[in-house]
């Protein structure tokens, strides 16, 4: 851990340099001499008042190998109840996209149980190779047995880029192999960017959301990154080969877990925002809670399902699995309709995937309109009740 030393612990006039620390972590004894507490905050503002005194010792990662040993893009391929979550596939087209100019190869990591029926799959996305880890013990997600199969891939294939989906199991086992690897890790990534010198640009909103930061990882590998499901595209390969696949397998040990799963129980199917193919979005241009009957109206005529902007769902209108934000769900929709939505950049970055999307608002300066495609400036409470009303004629002369 990087931290700010004292060179020189007993010196003249110490109540100077104990004043001049904004964070008071500076102390000083009876006697004069010097030492840093646990307020300090490395401004190294003491580096310029006393350059004699202070020094700054950083702790450099340090990789069972070096960055120039690293190459191609490692994909975790999320397995639970005898299935590769889609987000997987996402992740695997974005590596393609990034590898490909640089020829690097794009490699899978598979850890379950009963995997070979999976082989078939693994041809209709560009992956160049898949290592399994394949035993009964790893039927269920524990997190000791997966982090130690994902850190012996790492040792043994040294990625340069290693790439994880921003689901509750990937938020629970990357931090725990960025550990180990004693590497960084960026979460909730929105985009990805591979340049020539094999540096990762991982981009991320950052301070609330109001800034989109360009983070970036120079001295741990692999270069590690969650990223939210519907954020990047998949997209199926028409006869594409079947990657090279190798099975490795875990010494017993390291199967070994403090956790004991006794039974596991899919949650009963609901409707679910991030497959929806249009969407309906309402913000804070809706007064009330009973105004939403207008809305479900239009999204009856439309078969659309309804979101909800952020103050909405902490108003307690809905239930949370419905929010899109940076907070809630990143939805990939073929229609967005917003209806009230500013669309602040919290807001914004749920739904860059969207086809297409049209946009209510009475206010001509809101910035929402910079991203819609078809913009309408009035009153929602005027326009979408006309809306539903000629969708209603509409589905009734069909």
């Amino acid at each position: 851990m990087s931290r700010i030393t004292v060179k020189k612990s007993k010196v003249e006039h110490a109540q100077f340099y104990v004043d001049s620390c904004p964070f008071q972590a500076i102390t000083a004894d009876s006697e004069g001499y010097l030492s840093i507490n646990d307020q300090c905050r490395i401004c190294k503002l003491c580096l310029k008042f006393g350059p004699d005194l202070f020094s700054f010792e950083e702790d450099i990662p340090v990789n069972t190998f070096h960055q120039t040993q690293t190459k191609d893009i490692a994909v975790f391929l999320e397995w639970q109840h005898e299935k590769i979550h889609p987000m997987s596939w996402e992740l695997v087209c974005k590596a393609r996209e990034m590898a490909e100019p640089f020829q690097q190869k794009v490699i899978g990591i598979l850890v379950g149980a009963s995997l070979e029926k999976h082989k078939e799959e693994f041809s209709e996305y560009p992956l160049d190779e898949v290592v399994i880890y394949d035993s009964p013990v790893l039927k269920y997600f524990r997190i000791e047995p997966y982090t130690a199969a994902i850190i012996d891939f790492i040792e043994e294939y040294h990625p340069n880029v290693l790439l994880i989906g921003a689901t509750p199991l990937g938020r629970s086992l990357a931090p725990r192999v960025a550990i180990a690897s004693k590497t960084g890790l960026t979460a909730d990534c929105t985009g990805l960017e591979l340049r020539g010198n094999g540096a990762l640009i991982q981009t991320r909103p950052a301070f609330g959301g109001n800034i989109m930061a360009q983070i970036k990882t120079p001295m741990g590998r692999p270069q590690m990154a969650t990223v939210r499901p519907h954020v990047m595209n998949s997209k199926k390969v028409v006869n594409c080969c079947l990657p090279k696949i190798k099975h490795r397998s875990l010494e017993y040990v390291l199967q070994n877990s403090r956790i004991k799963v006794l039974e596991s129980t899919l949650k009963p199917p609901a409707q679910d925002l991030s497959e929806a193919d249009i969407v309906i979005a309402v913000g804070r241009g809706i007064k009330r809670p009973e105004d939403l009957r207008m809305i479900q109206d239009l999204a009856q005529s439309l078969s659309a399902v309804v979101a909800y902007s952020r103050p909405l769902i902490e108003a307690g209108w809905a239930d949370s699995r419905f929010q899109i934000g940076l907070s809630g769900r990143s939805i990939q929709p073929k229609l967005l309709v917003t209806i009230g939505v500013s669309g602040a950049v919290q807001f914004s970055a749920g739904i860059q995937g969207a086809d297409y999307i049209v946009a209510i608002n009475s206010d001509p300066d809101a910035p929402i309109f910079n991203i819609a495609d078809l913009g309408f400036v009035g009153d929602c409470y005027e326009i979408v009740p006309r809306v539903s009303s000629l969708l209603q004629s509409f589905n009734k002369e069909r």
